[in-house]
């Protein structure tokens, strides 16, 4: 059995419709109050992409990862250059670079921190989160 068809569907479609239309342009108008917030508080977004970076960035590390790169971002804002491998031993109660450079070479496949081989003082942060 059909069901039956009425005379007015096209009746009842139509309040819908302009409904639609009502709620798109209510849409753009929250878009474009968004767009004009953005733009007003630009810093205030960087921060937050960079947050949800590092979120999506760090997943994952060992806690000794996530303490090397603590102390690597904390000697970066503090000196403006990188520290040293002995000085990341150090920080961590190691006794060699030997384990300085791996956890290095692990934040490094992980994306959290580029280096140029063969140079000194070259690790820079990618992204940066604290321990969990």
């Amino acid at each position: 059995m059909t069901p039956p068809t009425h005379a007015n569907d096209a009746d009842t479609v139509a309040p819908f419709q302009r409904l639609g239309s009502v709620v798109n342009r209510i849409i753009s108008d929250l878009d474009m109050d968004l767009v004009h917030q953005m733009l007003l508080h630009k810093a205030e977004l960087r921060e937050a992409a960079f947050r949800l970076q590092q979120q999506e960035a760090h997943e994952g590390l060992t806690q000794r990862q996530a303490d090397a790169l603590q102390f690597i971002h904390d000697h970066e804002t503090r000196t403006g250059s990188a520290p040293t491998y002995r000085q990341i031993a150090e920080a961590l109660c190691l006794k060699s670079t030997s384990g300085v450079h791996r956890i290095i070479t692990g934040l490094e496949d992980r994306g959290a921190i580029t280096r140029v081989q063969g140079k000194a003082r070259t690790v820079r942060v990618q992204y940066f989160k604290g321990a969990q």
